[in-house]
Formats: C-alpha cells, structure tokens, sequence
C-alpha cells in the first residue's frame, strides 16, 4: 500500500503518462522514404523563376555603370567584384582605367591624440577612394616630438587604420614626421584653425590607386651603406624587372648621409632611375619615419604579446595586427603603367662667369678644409691677366657685402667641359641660340657647403672642386626661390602634354629666411596656378632629394644624378603612361 500511494503521489505530481510509442519494424525503418510529399513546401520558390531574377541583376547598361561608379568607394567595389563574373569583369576593366590620386589636409589639431581622432572621423574625406588604394603617404607636422618617442604615435595611427578598415590590407602606408610643415590644397583643409601652439599636430594624408603597376618597399641599415660607401657591395633588395624600362622611386630617411650614400648604388642599379623624397632628421628620440605593409607576417609576434599580463594589457598602447617598421633609410620602388616626373628647383642663381679652377691648398688652422686660390676665365687661360685671379676679384660688391653680412648660402656647379656651363649661364640671362652637342654624355654636380672665409672661397674635402674642372659658383637667394619653381612647373607641364597626370607630391626644403608656414603657402599657391587640377601632399623638411636642381629653374638636356640639396624643392608629378 505505501508503494502504491508513492507511486500515486508521483503521478499526481508529473501528470498523466504518454502512452508508449509503438516501435517500429526494423523493416519499415530501411524502406525509402517518399520525398514528394515533404518537399511540397519547397517546390513553390523554385517555381518563381529566382533564378532567372539573378541573371537580370547581373546585367547593367554600359551607361549605367559609367554614372554609378563615381559614388562608389573601394568597399563597394571590392565588394560587388564577388556577385558574378560580369560584374567582376567590368569592374577590373574600370580599375585598370581608373587610376586615383587623393590628397587632404586634417588639422591643425590641439595635440596628437586630436589629430588621430580627427584622422578616423574623417576617413570620408582622404579613405574612400574608387578603387582599392595602393599607396597612403601620410606626413604630419608637429614642434612636439613627444608623441613620436619610439613611434608610439605611428603605431596608433595605423592601428586605427586598420581598426576601422579605412584601407585594404594590402595598402602600403609611409609615414614621415617633420619639425617644419605639411603642404595641401587650402580648399581641402579640415580642422580648427589658427591653432599654433608647440603641441598641435597637422596632417597631410596622399592616397594613390594605381593599376598595374608594382610597388615594392625596402629598408637599410646605416652601417650597410657606410660599408658600400667604402666598397663593399651592396645587394639589390628589389625582384628583378627583366629589363621593362626604368622604375622611379620614393625615398625618404632620417640621415643625410646614409641617404647620399645610397643614391650612387640606385644608379647603378638603375640608371636613369627618377628618385625623389625628403631628410627628417632624429630628434629627442622621436622616430620620425614608419612604414607598414600589414598582411600575415606578423602573427608570432602578436601571440607573444597575448602572453603579456593583464595589467600589461590594459595599459599598453593600441597597435596593429603586423609590425611596423622603423627604418633609417627606405626605398618604395614604382614600375608599371603610372609613372613619375622629378623635378627639382631652388633659388640659386650665378654670380661668377664661367671659371676654371687653377690651384687649391689645405686652408690655414682648418685640415679638414679645401681652399680655392686661383682662377682663371674661360676662353682666357693663357692670357696672364685673366689666367691667375682671386674670386673675390670676380665678384660684385654688392653681392660680396651680402654674402659676408648676410650669410647667404654658396653653391659650385662643377663639370669637367666648359660648354654646358656656357650653356647653363645663357640660358639663365636668357640666351638660348646655344646648343650641346651631346647633352646625355654631359653631368654637371652641384657642390654644397661652400662657404665664405677670410676673403676666400673654401669647401669640404669630399666634395671640392677639382683643379682643371670648371664651374660657377652661384648664391642663394629667398625671392628667386618663386620664380624658379613656376619657371620648372610650366616646363614640366608641357612635358607631360601626350601624359594623364594624376597627382603631385612635393618635399621642399626648409629656408632660413622665410617662415615654413609662409613658404608653405608659396609652394602651394605656385603648383595650383600650373596644375588647377591636380592634388598636390608633401611636406617641409631639412633636406629634400632629387635631381640636381639648376639654377632659375632651368631643364637642361643633360645628365641630372640624384642627389640629396639643401634650400631646395623636389617633386613627383605622378602620371599614366600613353
């Protein structure tokens, strides 16, 4: 009985039983199942003809494509070349027409964590590109090198890129930091105005999408270069091009001297090769140039930094998923269907006819020093009164008291022939009736410090002129800096007349004159009169690279070596190839 009322109990509590399932018959079990009557219910999507409504999708008018793809970004179509093969056909055939070259300026912002919200925030202005872009150069100016201390602030930059996927992984990002300014269009700045204490940060982001062309990046060390400098050989990093033509090159460093050591082993590489870039020198234990390629080779180094403790964790500093690299010199070189145009100019100009250099000596107290003696006046080297002179004998008096109060900046072009400096000199007081007979096989160096002592002329022992060679020495000054950069700004549009130019990006050189903000706007102003059309990123550093830059802005049909100037302006007019 009390096993019945507990079973009674449990039932009241678990309510009525279900009957039994009735087994089934193994048999029954093995026989095949009728599929008509369960897919009833799906039958009917497929009487509606879906199939069919895809096929019709996948169809657009060639005029419509040409009016929708202006309000699309590299997201839209990197995401619609995976519909169907006749989208992703008309796509590739649209990207390989469409080359891009954007260029903004953010800022001026408070302080350097303004400046990288205002970089996010404003993705629509600089990111959203048609295609997938290739290329970000992104330059910031700043008196307040602390965010920089070890690259903090380059890593938190791009890890906020690629956070928010404003690129493609595949983009490669360079960024350089100057103590000067950054240059822009006016018509493109975003951010507050007028803030000019020591902390705020302004950016200049150049984005580029450029078809079928290579772009491949390279880093050296110093002490590689100082070995080739002495004759060790230096290996090419780059793969090889099977002889397709020149390449042209990015080039940026944070020594001048690693980077005049690497150009010579650029030429013998590649001659002819254009090479164009900057010199921002370490300051404070900034790191004033980053680069980042993203992509998957980074991922041990990551699962380290997962092995951190909590602690550590929460209070390091957002970083992307590779590793950004901070080199002393780089190279990003350029190869295909885009192209660029170098161009350098200065505000040098010639004050001595052409000389040829009689006799040098060690100057007095000063052993590391070359001093320039005598002289003597082409076309009269054997005339006794023009073959023994003085170069302070050559010149204006006006021109020496400027020079000597002043401290204007002295320049030598040097050449082993007479006849292109002849044709440098006319050229420059408007005399164009000469000719070169063979202008390749003519190479005219530009010698730096030179310098103004004791009445004479005198210049390092590396890079002196040497006697028997010829050259006119030329003095630097800030109002002929203008008229020498439009002077080479009309002759490299009319170069490019058969060429689609796409953009510009220009590296000038920092005068002792002219404020950077005011040479800023110069620069500026002098490219948006020739090129209205083109967007125009860069930066004012202490030292830019580039083909040698004449005196007046000239283009001489001559050898123009890479070199790395000072008071100069370098650029690359980027452009599509006919």
């Amino acid at each position: 009985m009390a096993d019945h009322g507990g079973n009674s109990r449990r039932s009241s509590r678990q309510g009525p039983r279900r009957p039994k399932t009735p087994q089934r018959n193994v048999t029954e079990k093995n026989k095949p199942k009728s599929t008509l009557s369960r897919n009833r219910g799906r039958q009917t999507p497929r009487d509606r003809n879906v199939i069919k409504a895809q096929s019709g999708v996948t169809s657009l008018p060639s005029d419509l494509w040409t009016l929708l793809l202006p309000f699309l970004t590299w997201r839209d179509t990197s995401a619609m070349r995976c519909v169907c093969s006749e989208w992703r056909q008309v796509l590739t055939e649209a990207k390989t027409l469409s080359p891009e070259w954007r260029a903004t300026i953010l800022g001026p912002s408070a302080n350097g964590a303004d400046s990288l919200e205002l970089l996010r925030t404003n993705h629509l202005k600089w990111a959203d590109t048609r295609f997938a872009p290739d290329l970000v150069l992104l330059s910031a100016a700043s008196r307040d090198p602390c965010p920089w201390h070890s690259g903090g602030y380059w890593e938190e930059a791009i890890a906020g890129i690629e956070e928010a996927k404003l690129v493609p992984p595949t983009c490669k990002i360079i960024c350089v930091l100057t103590m000067n300014a950054v240059l822009g269009r006016e018509d493109e700045e975003v951010g507050e105005e007028g803030d000019s204490n020591t902390s705020a940060v302004t950016l200049s982001v150049s984005i580029a999408h450029l078809p079928e062309t290579s772009l491949e990046l390279a880093e050296f060390d110093r002490k590689d270069l100082r070995r080739y400098h002495r004759g060790v050989e230096l290996e090419n990093p780059f793969t090889s091009l099977g002889g397709e033509g020149a390449p042209s090159f990015l080039m940026f460093g944070v020594n001048d001297q690693s980077a005049a050591q690497l150009l010579p082993a650029i030429e013998e590489w590649y001659p002819r090769a254009a090479v164009v870039g900057g010199v921002s020198p370490l300051i404070d234990r900034c790191v004033p140039l980053a680069t980042y390629c993203g992509g998957l080779d980074s991922r041990q180094d990551r699962k380290q930094r997962k092995n951190r403790s909590a602690q550590q964790q929460a209070y390091r500093r957002p970083r992307p998923r590779g590793k950004v690299a901070f080199p002393s010199t780089m190279l990003l070189r350029l190869h295909g269907k885009v192209g660029v145009r170098a161009f350098s100019s200065s505000g040098y100009h010639p004050i001595t006819p052409v000389l040829r250099c009689e006799s040098t000596n060690v100057a007095e107290e000063l052993t590391q020093v070359v001093a320039y003696d005598l002289v003597s006046l082409v076309g009269h080297e054997t005339s006794e009164e023009f073959a023994q002179l003085r170069i302070i004998d050559l010149l204006d008096p006006s021109e020496r008291l400027a020079i000597e109060q002043e401290g204007r900046a002295l320049n030598i072009f040097a050449c082993h022939e007479s006849a292109p400096l002849e044709y440098l000199l006319n050229n420059c007081y408007g005399a164009t009736e000469m000719r070169l007979s063979e202008p390749d096989s003519v190479r005219i160096d530009r010698l730096e410090f030179v310098f103004w002592l004791q009445n004479g002329l005198v210049s390092l022992p590396g890079l002196c002129w040497q006697e028997r060679a010829y050259g006119i020495l030329a003095s630097h000054h800030h109002t002929r800096t203008s008229q020498a950069l439009k002077t080479i700004l009309r002759s490299i549009r009319e170069g490019l007349a058969n060429d689609t130019a796409l953009g510009a990006f220009l590296v000038a050189g920092a005068l002792n004159e002219v404020e950077d903000q005011v040479h800023a706007k110069d620069v500026r102003e002098h490219f948006t009169g020739v090129f209205q059309e083109l967007d125009i990123g860069g930066c004012i550093v202490s030292t830019s690279i580039g083909p040698v830059a004449f005196p007046g802005g000239l283009q001489l049909p001559a050898r123009r070596r890479a070199l790395v100037q000072a008071h100069t302006t370098c650029g690359a007019i980027f452009y599509t190839k006919a």
